[in-house]
């Protein structure tokens, strides 16, 4: 199976087969597992409900949990409260324009019902093309051979983060332009690749890593065209050129996200718009904080090991294949490249240590800097090539074991019951309400419990401080 290749109408039924799995998973788990009523944030839907209203949002109202409810309402109301900057706005323009179609041919239901089969068919149309453009660029890091493609495009249809993939939100688009910018990248489509990365930039905040590519490649051309036995000032002016027009060309692509950044300052900072507390820092003036960072920082407690807490130690469980995966996958080439380029003088590592250093990069980001839990999604979303390095993996211990007897268990095979168990328990998780990716109803869960049991009320806090207690 490894070895053979597949068609673009392989690819299409694979991962359209993929998400039909993961939508009957999410309507048998909506149907047979009690729902868990969250406090998170909720979209208030004005508009009345016909039979095929209800119908639709039986079927499909489990993709729009969580932070689907916001991107609901930005894509129907717009940026009309504060925490919505923290939601970029590709995704939700991408689907109401699909809404806006989907409306016209089915007048029958609300425009809020149609806001929510669009996102499905968005995503579901998206995802098949990033199967596509995965299948294409496996071949790019695997020293031009196309034996990996299919086992890479199978991991990405089954990957742990799956019900992300189809449900309202952006891993899905952005897995698909971070997947353009490096295949623009590699096809020597500079422009194009730019281009990709400035929609990235505008589709989640840690689009703007992209451009790490960008420069990167652009870099090694650069370092191609400087020679020692060229003159001081043919390499002097080979500089020049690639920090005007190289660095000029990302700058330009990064004016989206500044403009997103400068709309969400206009929008909330002026008299029309009051705020229940005090006005916020970034109000005050572009400062050490933008608008995004104020509202992760100051709404959701994100920040340098803000996360490391004991009560946090289920997320960081959570997390933790993803992490040492991605870890153990880049740290190690991330060195070697490095000494290749210092010792070696190969410029050709640029490129790898772009790639390797973007991994490490996250898995640091991920583990110190953010809520745990949601790597998985944001590691399998941001690095495309992670399924490439796992197929790897895959491949290497498949050769292995044909060479000989091993009796230990295969690394592989924690992978597979990594991937499966995932995709299935997120399947089911996420519909129903539960806590797949969100610490704060963890706790609330626990103090459910300790209050059906005692009959009191117990804080989370008191419960993980008990359980430190010796005489606990």
């Amino acid at each position: 199976m490894i070895n053979k290749d597949l068609k673009y109408e392989d690819i299409q039924r694979l991962a359209i087969s993929s998400r039909i799995v993961v939508f009957c998973l999410q309507i048998f788990a909506s149907e047979l597992v009690p729902p868990h009523v969250n406090d998170g944030f909720k979209f208030v839907d004005d508009e009345a409900k016909g039979i095929l209203d209800r119908i639709i949002n039986h079927l499909f109202g489990g993709m729009t949990n969580w932070d689907g409810q916001y991107f609901l309402h930005i894509t129907k109301y717009g940026y009309t409260e504060i925490n919505t900057m923290a939601f970029f706005p590709l995704l939700p323009s991408i689907v109401w324009g699909g809404s806006v179609i989907l409306n016209c041919v089915l007048p029958v239901i609300s425009f809020s019902t149609t806001v929510i089969l669009a996102s499905f068919f968005v995503n579901t149309f998206i995802f098949v093309k990033s199967a596509q453009l995965l299948y294409r660029l496996t071949p790019y890091l695997d020293r031009g051979l196309n034996s990996l493609s299919t086992l890479t495009v199978i991991l990405f249809c089954f990957n742990p983060a799956s019900i992300f993939f189809s449900a309202f939100y952006t891993e899905t688009l952005f897995v698909y332009l971070t997947l353009q910018v490096l295949l623009s990248l590699y096809q020597k489509k500079k422009v194009q690749a730019v281009f990709y990365a400035s929609l990235s930039s505008v589709c989640r905040s840690n689009g703007v890593l992209n451009f790490g590519f960008c420069l990167a490649f652009s870099l090694r051309g650069a370092l191609r065209r400087v020679d020692k036995d060229n003159s001081a000032f043919h390499n002097c002016l080979q500089s020049v050129k690639f920090l005007i027009i190289d660095g000029g060309l990302v700058a330009v692509g990064l004016l989206p996200f500044a403009a997103f950044q400068f709309f969400c300052y206009v929008r909330f900072c002026n008299e029309e718009y009051v705020f229940p507390a005090k006005v916020p820092e970034f109000c005050n003036g572009f400062g050490p904080q933008l608008p995004y960072q104020y509202i992760q920082s100051n709404n959701w407690n994100v920040g340098f090991l803000r996360y490391f807490e004991i009560k946090q130690l289920p997320n960081f469980v959570l997390a933790a294949p993803v992490l040492y995966t991605l870890g153990q996958q880049n740290f190690p080439r991330l060195l070697r490249y490095i000494r290749h380029l210092i010792y070696d003088r190969s410029i050709n590592c640029i490129p790898a240590i772009a790639l390797c250093g973007h991994g490490a990069f996250l898995t640091l980001f991920c583990l110190t800097c953010v809520h745990v839990q949601v790597s998985t999604r944001l590691i399998f979303s941001a690095c495309p090539y992670l399924y490439i390095f796992i197929a790897k993996v895959i491949r290497t211990e498949i050769y292995q074991f044909r060479k000989e007897s091993k009796q230990s268990v295969p690394y592989s095979l924690w992978i597979y019951g990594w991937f499966f168990a995932y995709f299935l328990i997120g399947s089911i998780a996420f519909p129903t309400g539960y806590p797949w990716t969100y610490t704060y109803d963890i706790e609330k869960i626990i103090e459910s419990k300790l209050d059906e049991e005692s009959g009191t009320s117990v804080s989370v806090d008191s419960f993980y401080s008990a359980k430190n207690d010796p005489d606990f």
